[in-house]
């Protein structure tokens, strides 16, 4: 449930990922994942662009080898490790800018209504 799936598709392979914006429901993307493990054609598909591609960095945020470093943190300290302070952080980063809607539960009451 992360960023647009336009996002993603601007800077990864094709047909590399799968993206919940895909799928109606969660259902629907559990039966997707079902049929790739069970399709050995669509699972390699999926998997096709290991031949021309290689992952550089696990998250590709500023080339750091810590894979589970806090994106915000290294951000923030990248170019200047001298203490800062940051003042109104939800301008930058909150619900309004950084979630995407519709979630699956919006998409799921209007299927029910």
């Amino acid at each position: 449930m992360g960023g647009p799936a336009e996002s993603y598709r601007k800077i990864l392979p094709p047909n590399s990922f799968l993206h919940v914006d895909d799928f109606d429901t969660p259902k629907d993307l559990a039966r997707h994942i079902l049929a790739l493990a069970t399709d050995r054609q669509a699972y390699n598909r999926l998997h096709a662009w290991r031949s021309k591609f290689r992952v550089a960095n696990e998250h590709g945020y500023f080339g750091s080898p810590v894979y589970h470093y806090c994106r915000v943190c290294e951000a923030l300290n990248y170019n200047d490790p001298k203490p800062k302070v940051y003042n109104r952080m939800q301008e930058f980063w909150n619900k309004q800018k950084q979630c995407f809607p519709p979630t699956w539960g919006e998409r799921l009451k209007r299927t029910e209504g």
